[in-house]
C-alpha cells in the first residue's frame, strides 16, 4: 500500500510541476540535488546492466527487499520482493540473451533521498529461438538507504499492443 501511495505521490508531483521553465535545469555539480540525480540514474544504470546480464541476484541488489516494493508490467502487479524477485526468475529464466535500451531518460528529485525515473525502453528478450522485442516506457520511484544505496521501491513497465 505504502508502494502505491508512492508511486501516485510519484505522478501528482510531477503534475504540479507544470511544464518545464526554459533554461538549463541541470543540478549544479556538488548540489544535493545533483547527488540525487546522480544516485538515482546510477541505480536505473546499474538496473539496466543487470538485465542485459541475466542476472536476478544483480537485479535485487537494486530493489528494496520490503513487503512494499512493487512491480507493475504490462497491467499485471507483483507486490513484495518474493512476488518481485520470482516474476524476475520468471522473465529471466529462459533468456539467453538480453538487451536493454533506455532513451531520454529523466531523473525528478522527489526530496533528498527519493527521485522518479522515465525512460523509452526498448527490452530484447530471447530464448535462443524465439526473439521478443518491447517498447515501450518505464518509470521508477526510488529511494536512498541509510547508507546512500538506491533502491528501486516501484516500476511501472508498459509498451502498446502490436496491434491497433
Amino acid at each position: 500500500m505504502r508502494s502505491l501511495a508512492i508511486v501516485l505521490w510519484v505522478v501528482l508531483t510531477a503534475a504540479a510541476c507544470g511544464p518545464a521553465k526554459s533554461g538549463d535545469t541541470t543540478p549544479e555539480p556538488g548540489s544535493p540535488a545533483a547527488a540525487v540525480t546522480a544516485g538515482a540514474r546510477g541505480a536505473v544504470e546499474q538496473w539496466r546492466q543487470a538485465w542485459e546480464v541475466r542476472s536476478v541476484e544483480a537485479l535485487g541488489d537494486v530493489y528494496a527487499h520490503n513487503l512494499d516494493v512493487i512491480v507493475v508490467d504490462q497491467g499485471r502487479s507483483y507486490l513484495g520482493w518474493t512476488q518481485v524477485e520470482t516474476y524476475l526468475s520468471t522473465k529471466l529464466g529462459a533468456a539467453t540473451e538480453v538487451h536493454v535500451k533506455l532513451d531520454d531518460l529523466q531523473i525528478f528529485q522527489l526530496g533528498d533521498g527519493a527521485a522518479a525515473a522515465s525512460a523509452s525502453i526498448v527490452r530484447e528478450i530471447s530464448d535462443g529461438v524465439v526473439n521478443n522485442t518491447e517498447r515501450g516506457v518505464i518509470t521508477m520511484a526510488l529511494r536512498a538507504d541509510s547508507d546512500g544505496t538506491w533502491r528501486i521501491v516501484s516500476e511501472h513497465y508498459s509498451f502498446p499492443p502490436s496491434t491497433l
